[in-house]
């Protein structure tokens, strides 16, 4: 059973739990066409710069080519981030997603080829990307029939998750438990016995008892910071739940 099914078969019980957790709601972003705000603008870069992967193949998932997938995301970013393409937007926009990939079709419809005559990346702002590990990731998928719209999501799902690991493993080394995370990392994604356990808990100079008590800890934070990444994308923080079960339904149908 993966990571993904398991968060599926826990959302419901963990509903009701409290959440320890910042989030930058949308709506917060979305402020970012009000001049007067010096942080939303920020914001919104730092939203684009998480979750520029699922775009970028999205791109290339229609067709475009390497240099042009990249041009055209890199002109995207500049185009949303400077032209005060938020003005049009509103609350009821929902998720910021969606709101993500419908300007980009737009864009793509519209901007992008007469903007493909400048000169590349003149004087357009520009967001950090991997341009190597996309293309891998890119590469390495499986021949599949999935639209583009449901590829989106399901990689804007995986980088949800990449993301909310990240910052379990970040926590846990500032506590001074880094070896611990990467012995017990691999028991978020599978449901595992104690007697799995046996190997970590030797490593550990623990029992398997403890360590199953360990990796209960990290899949809760898990979760939390599956949700606190949900809910920055969302106008309604009300949505999560309905949120994260749509991600995880794509990727699980990946």
């Amino acid at each position: 059973m993966t990571a993904f099914s398991n968060e599926k078969d826990e959302l419901k019980e963990n509903r009701s739990k409290p959440r320890n957790f910042v989030t930058t709601q949308w709506s917060a972003v979305v402020r970012a066409a009000d001049p007067s705000d010096p942080s939303a603008a920020a914001s919104l870069e730092t939203l684009c710069a998480n979750y520029w992967m699922p775009l970028y193949l999205y791109v290339r998932r229609r067709g475009y080519s390497n240099e042009d997938g990249q041009d055209l995301t890199q002109g995207f970013f500049g185009h949303l981030i400077e032209s005060n393409a938020l003005e049009k937007a509103s609350r009821d926009k929902g998720r910021f997603r969606t709101f993500l990939l419908s300007s980009l079709n737009n864009f793509m419809a519209n901007d992008w080829h007469r903007q493909h005559a400048l000169k590349r990346g003149g004087g357009q702002t520009t967001i950090s990307i991997d341009q190597e590990l996309a293309e891998e990731r890119f590469h390495n998928e499986p021949a599949t029939n999935e639209s583009p719209d449901h590829y989106f999501d399901r990689h804007w799902a995986m980088t949800v998750m990449e993301r909310a690991m990240k910052k379990v493993e970040a926590e846990m080394a500032v506590k001074g438990k880094g070896r611990q995370f990467v012995l017990l990392r691999e028991f978020l994604a599978v449901r595992a016995g104690q007697s799995a356990y046996e190997g970590p808990a030797k490593e550990l100079q623990s029992t398997t008892a403890a360590v199953a008590m360990m990796v209960k800890r990290m899949r809760q934070r898990y979760r939390d910071f599956i949700k606190a990444e949900v809910s920055e994308t969302l106008s309604d923080v009300g949505d999560s739940d309905q949120e994260i079960q749509h991600l995880l339904a794509v990727v699980t149908s990946g």
